[in-house]
């Protein structure tokens, strides 16, 4: 045994003969670091492209939430003997909104506005003689929805008492 041997330390014969089997990675190891890499940039992909799409229906809503409080706050607003009872939906009034996704971009987005106004909504009379249950109903369609899917809609309720 030489002196480099004694003291814990491999010969030169040895380290140069590890260093030509450990010099590198082989192909089948780079391949699937590869592959792994590319499952985990499909992941954060697909995860990009279902917050983007949450995203925008978010923002639909918000809208839809928007003309449906304005709607509900003119009906709140009128004087409790001209709120008439509609005997139903009214009419759908079309509502154009325009849905932001950030400082620079504005989409035009097209809503449909009804409203419900009834007389005594609970069947006690005594509670509500002098009552009337308004509802705002405020639906869309998204354009990035597959086909056939149903119309989104926002609604929302209040009951008028006369005081």
């Amino acid at each position: 045994m030489d002196e480099l041997t004694r003291r814990g330390q491999p010969s030169p014969a040895l380290s140069a003969q590890r260093l030509r089997r450990s010099s590198g990675l082989s192909m089948i190891e780079v391949m699937i670091a590869l592959t792994i890499l590319a499952g985990g940039l499909l992941v954060v992909l697909t995860m990009q492209i279902q917050a983007t799409r949450a995203g925008r229906h978010g923002r639909n809503a918000t809208e839809a939430s928007r003309i449906a409080q304005n709607q509900m706050e003119v009906l709140n607003n009128q004087d409790f003997t001209t709120l008439a009872v509609t005997g139903g939906w009214t009419p759908v009034v079309a509502v154009n909104g325009v849905v932001t996704g950030g400082p620079a971009t504005a989409v035009p987005q097209a809503y449909s506005l009804d409203w419900m106004v009834s007389a005594n909504p609970d069947p006690n009379p005594s509670i509500t003689a002098d009552t009337f249950q308004v509802d705002v109903r405020v639906r869309w369609t998204d354009p990035n929805a597959p086909a056939g899917t149903p119309q989104r809609a926002y609604v929302i309720s209040s009951i008028r008492y006369d005081d």
